[in-house]
């Protein structure tokens, strides 16, 4: 069994590629895995971590406006849709699947014109440039949101599998954490997030006492400053969490921003939510995972330029004051969950290897 995965730029094309790998390595453990990705991309430094081989090729991305930066992406792409046909003959993959980011683009186009099985998975509610491109000619769409569905072309070849998150985001919570106050956990993503952090760093210095507990992930850029300033009794600072899951089945309330992994994680916690969606990020796509989740009752949407201390500290107010609403809201998120990610993945998966197998 060979499988070439591509996906690359953020972590959230990269982390969501190495679940599959893993399980369908931990499937088959003679399956060989070769990663398909850009040279100056996040992907090289993280791939070779968890001990797959990468090849990489060359990848130029669009802007929306005619430019000669368009020219000079049309010409890489040439080149990596080349690299890619030489990839794929060497190779010679029973299946080939893209996670998303322009670096998918070629590999899996070439794929899918040199007829090898392809599948995509998409982990945002609207999906990327690459993917909607791609969805046109490849064999299988894994979705993440059911609101997806009205993005593609092809509504037939789509199938709701959620992403893939580690297993204990999952796993029935053994706290016994007993407290007098609300737990607020907040954290903007991997990197923190600056309107975030301005909020919280608002409710320390016009509030002595909080009728809540924050414990805020400020992101290793962000620590220092909001350490050195912030000094609360109802307020912990810390750059990173190691025992996320933990602390995220701990809290009553969850605030961050709304990437795709984010939001799977807090739904498989079942966890009320306020999302903050990053601004300026590809396609608007944090809006976008927000809104979903919003209009089906399991969290409350403030974006970035309408954010304000003030306004983050009413909200947390409202909500912690109406018991009834937050469980409301948790119920309904935990409704969202997809339990099987990684199994409907790997099912996917299987089903397009044996077609190969009997062609």
């Amino acid at each position: 069994m060979k499988v070439i995965i591509s996906g690359g730029g953020t972590g959230g094309h990269i982390y969501p590629a190495l679940a599959i790998a893993d399980t369908i390595k931990a499937k088959n453990p003679d399956a060989e895995i070769l990663f398909v990705g850009r040279k100056d991309g996040l992907e090289s430094e993280i791939i070779p971590r968890y001990g797959y081989p990468i090849e990489f090729i060359t990848v130029g991305y669009l802007k929306r406006k005619l430019s000669f930066h368009n020219v000079k992406s049309g010409l890489k792409l040439l080149q990596g849709l080349a690299q890619s046909k030489k990839i794929l003959r060497k190779f010679s993959p029973d299946v080939v699947i893209g996670t998303g980011g322009f670096v998918s683009g070629p590999i899996v186009y070439t794929a899918a014109r040199e007829n090898f099985p392809t599948m995509l998975h998409e982990q945002n509610v609207y999906p990327g440039l690459t993917n909607k491109i791609l969805g046109k000619k490849v064999d299988v769409i894994a979705i993440s949101f059911e609101d997806s569905k009205k993005y593609f072309v092809h509504p037939k070849k789509m199938v709701l599998t959620g992403n893939p998150i580690r297993k204990a985001f999952r796993e029935p919570s053994e706290s016994k954490r007993k407290q007098e106050k609300k737990q607020i956990l907040i954290f903007g993503g991997s990197g923190g997030a600056t309107k975030i952090n301005e909020g919280v760093s608002w409710i320390a210095e016009n509030y002595d006492r909080l009728p809540y507990e924050i414990l805020a992930v400020s992101g290793k850029h962000h620590f220092n400053g909001m350490n050195e300033t912030i000094k609360h009794q109802d307020i912990e600072v810390v750059s990173y969490l190691e025992n996320m899951p933990d602390k995220m089945k701990e809290a009553d309330l969850i605030i961050s921003s709304a990437g795709a992994i984010t939001i799977t994680e807090i739904l498989a916690t079942g966890k009320p939510a306020i999302l903050i969606p990053k601004a300026y990020t590809a396609e608007n796509h944090q809006e976008y995972n927000a809104r979903s989740i919003e209009l089906k009752g399991g969290a409350i949407v403030i974006l970035e330029k309408e954010l304000t201390g003030e306004k983050l500290h009413r909200e947390i107010v409202r909500l912690t004051e109406d018991q009834h609403l937050l469980k409301d809201m948790g119920n309904k998120n935990a409704a969202l969950a997809q339990g099987e990610t990684e199994e409907d993945l790997y099912k996917l998966f299987e089903s397009l290897y044996n077609k190969q197998e009997l062609n």
